[in-house]
């Protein structure tokens, strides 16, 4: 991949500079005092009843800035100075909450929606406060490692690019030595582990340029400013969750302004974007929240920008939320569609340089899309119980075709891959919630997709048969589920959480039946041990099933009745709240997975499903069986002080080990196996004059080299293309990556509008991280490719 040229860097610094110039001087104009308005609702964590009677304090406000819930639940607080608040939350019979370091600014109101738990011990035995935003996930019956993660985290860090994946790679556990995806590796597993849920509706890959077979891609389709505080979990997560080996990311929407209508307009290097909220009518009588973003990549690289990018790359996406309470219930319509085209033409090429993505010899082109649309309703059916239904439309699909470039003069192209598949899915996710003391509560659902598909594919096995069909299916299937998870506290610092999930898939009936359990203990104020268990299974990915082996009678399906891949969890872990905004999180942990699909040891090979999921396709084998095993093992250590104070630091490390089978009954390295991740961040605001303010943010990163296969050069030379040494697979490993990423915003808030420009730059120092050998087919040699060197980004943001 290409890095940005000094001219083209030096263009944007310019262009960047006269921006943050300007804003500065808007910014100095005026400095009294600006104020803002923060309200919203309390509610039951359990039941969803609205609490009355609730007090609200802003803490050490002066004057004095409080209020109390009304019968509906709603409070508001009038007047709150722009800038970072700690408001404390309290309730006769519940435990005391305290949302700390909350961000106040002038060009939008401040919506809360809080939840309260009911303690168990009598009151006034014994007082507990907890940490809004980032010590406890939302899910309360995850057990260990989950963590909630803030929408102000997502746009914060250095690097991340207001992409949700890209910020969750810097907590422990997560790997991406990647530039240019945003693949989740959780503890050695496969991106393809990962489930994706939004509002209760299990959701395909939201990315942009992903492929069949693939769950991240180089932009989130999903955008941080319509999402809510939402929990990513990597291990023995609780029993609701189901279809997935390694991890899950369980998005909430936030909903629209029901009281008043904000408008938002943002302009970056990688897409400009504008989103309109307010209410319907009156108060409370729900809300609207629509957001639309478009590319400006093939804009500025035709102002003499390179992003790096090897060819065209376009994209859009939209993303929305109504929320409409009403006497029968709280209805929610919520969606996000994109659509996203790469292509890029080497035989226009006039160099030897080397594309990414395939190789330097093809032509390709990439169609994807994406649509997701869901309706939500809740109604409570008595004080302690209420049901939730979930009824949702998801559709993906991807148009590929590549054309190799011969190597000889005339520079013909011949088809090599031509493939258009879709997949649509039809759900329904309804569950009960009960509470029935303050120590017991109970979760039972069940979950239908209907799951329709169009596969086709074709590819090039010789200049005689020219493309050969691989798949061709059509039609539909069914994916069963239902749970029950039980939480029993036996006293405010001891937990026991268990359940039991079981799936079927009606394509084949393979079947699988999971007990889930976890135990939390508060041994001391400020001291948790936990342990927690877990036996996950996930399905293929769909077009694996239609893979088929091409015989004189045609082609014959041979893997339709791969079973699930299945994996036991095991997780210990410690936490220690160091201070009121610190904390130490240890935790360890053993993975087994097994019916892991590879070759029948009639054929020995190295291949296994377990590697693939970081690439744009999809491994084409046939014949698969269900023998193929691995294993995980790890540690991971998190020092983190929470925003407090104009500043704070995460330190993530983990050290880790990935091993699998194949049918060559060889014990190997994964394709993910780094061994180690280390990531350091740092941030620090700075006030300048009474409402605006200058934030400085820091990541350094530091892992271990991606695994590979090496490549037989002879036969590669022989045959065209690259050919790797299977025997040799992932032995080989690149040197460690390393990368640091710096972030600096400027804040201002006036009445009634905000602006907040930055400009960051991953890879400050360039470090030349290799990405993945290849072969050169124009000239016969083996070279690497590298990564996305310096990168400079910038954004400006107004709110009004």
């Amino acid at each position: 991949m290409k890095t940005p040229s000094l001219s083209s860097f030096t263009a944007l610094s310019l262009k960047a500079l006269v921006i943050i110039i300007g804003i500065i001087s808007l910014g100095m104009a005026a400095q009294a005092q600006v104020t803002q308005t923060v309200r919203g609702s309390v509610i039951d964590v359990d039941t969803k009843q609205p609490l009355f009677g609730v007090n609200i304090v802003v803490l050490n406000s002066d004057p004095f800035i409080g209020a109390t819930t009304d019968m509906d639940g709603r409070f508001r607080l009038e007047n709150v100075p722009v800038g970072r608040h700690n408001i404390k939350v309290s309730y006769i019979g519940y435990r005391e909450s305290t949302v700390s370091n909350l961000e106040i600014n002038s060009g939008k109101e401040t919506v809360l929606n809080l939840q309260l738990e009911e303690s168990v011990t009598t009151l006034g035995e014994v007082e507990i406060v907890a940490e809004e935003d980032k010590r406890e996930s939302l899910n309360e019956m995850a057990t260990t490692s989950a963590r909630q993660f803030s929408v102000e985290e997502t746009g914060r860090y250095a690097g991340s690019r207001n992409d949700v994946s890209r910020m969750a790679a810097n907590y422990a556990g997560v790997s991406n030595a990647n530039d240019s995806r945003n693949d989740i590796v959780i503890r050695g597993n496969s991106p393809n582990g990962l489930l994706w849920r939004m509002e209760g509706l299990d959701i395909p890959s939201p990315n942009h340029f992903t492929g069949v077979g693939s769950n991240g891609g180089p932009i989130s389709m999903l955008n941080y400013n319509v999402i809510d505080n939402s929990d990513f979990l990597t291990g023995a997560f609780p029993a609701e969750y189901g279809n997935a080996t390694s991890g899950v990311f369980d998005i909430k929407l936030r909903n629209g302004n029901d009281e008043k209508r904000e408008y938002m307009f943002q302009l970056g290097a990688l897409g400009t974007e504008v989103m309109l909220e307010g209410p319907f009518s009156g108060r409370g009588k729900g809300s609207y929240l629509i957001n639309y973003r478009f590319s400006t990549t093939t804009m500025l690289t035709a102002m003499g920008i390179d992003f790096g990018f090897s060819g065209q790359a376009d994209y859009q996406d939209v993303s929305f939320k109504f929320n409409i309470p009403t006497k029968a219930g709280t209805f929610s319509l919520y969606g996000l569609a994109g659509n996203s085209i790469y292509k890029v033409l080497n035989s226009e090429r006039d160099d030897d340089a080397l594309d990414e993505t395939i190789t330097d010899n093809t032509n390709d082109k990439f169609t994807n899309r994406l649509g997701i649309i869901g309706l939500s309703h809740r109604y409570l059916i008595s004080n302690n119980t209420f049901i939730n239904t979930t009824i949702g439309l998801t559709g993906n699909g991807s148009i590929g075709e590549v054309d190799s470039v011969s190597t000889t003069d005339d520079e013909r192209l011949i088809p090599y891959l031509a493939s258009d598949s879709y997949q649509y899915r039809v759900s329904a996710h309804t569950y009960v919630k009960t509470k029935f003391n303050a120590r017991n509560k109970l979760k039972v659902g069940a979950i239908i997709d209907q799951q329709s598909y169009a596969l086709t594919e074709a590819i090039y096995r010789s200049w005689l048969n020219g493309l050969e069909q691989t798949f061709d299916a059509d039609g539909n299937t069914y994916l069963v589920r239902a749970y029950a998870q039980w939480q029993h506290k036996l006293s405010d610092n001891l937990t026991l959480n268990t359940g039991i999930h079981h799936q079927q898939l009606l394509l084949n009936n393979a079947t699988s039946i999971e007990p889930r359990a976890g135990i939390r203990w508060n041994f001391a104020p400020t001291q948790t041990m936990s342990v927690a268990y877990g036996l996950h299974s996930q399905m293929q990915i769909l077009p694996t099933y239609f893979y088929g082996t091409i015989t004189p009678n045609g082609l014959v399906n041979t893997n339709k009745n791969l079973d699930f891949t299945k994996s036991h969890h095991f997780v210990l872990g410690y936490g220690n709240a160091l201070s009121e905004h610190s904390q130490l999180k240890v935790e360890t942990y053993y993975q087994r997975l097994y019916d892991i699909p590879i070759h029948p040891a009639s054929t020995p090979t190295s291949f296994a499903m377990i590697n693939e999921g970081a690439t744009f396709a999809l491994a084409n084998e046939d014949s698969l069986i269900n023998n193929g095993t691995g294993q995980n093992i790890g540690l991971e250590i998190t020092l983190e002080r929470f925003f407090n104070r104009g500043y704070y630091y995460l330190f993530t490390t983990s050290l880790f080990d990935s091993k699998y089978t194949g049918s060559d009954g060889v014990e190997r390295n994964t394709a993910f196996n780094g061994n180690y991740v280390s990531n350091l961040l740092l941030g620090k605001e700075f006030k300048v004059g009474e409402n605006n303010k200058i934030i400085v943010d820091l990541k350094v990163s530091m892992a271990g080299g991606r695994r590979y296969t090496p490549i037989d050069l002879e036969a590669s030379r022989l045959a065209g293309e690259a050919v790797e040494i299977d025997r040799l697979a992932y032995t080989e490993q690149h040197d460690p990556y390393f990368r640091t990423d710096f972030k600096i915003t400027y804040r201002i808030n006036k009445q009634k509008l905000s602006h907040e420009v930055f400009f960051n730059i991953d890879n400050v120092f360039n470090n030349q991280n290799i990405f993945l050998q290849t072969y050169n087919a124009r000239n016969g040699t083996i070279g690497n490719i590298y990564q996305l060197g310096m990168f400079p980004t910038f954004q400006y943001k107004i709110l009004f």
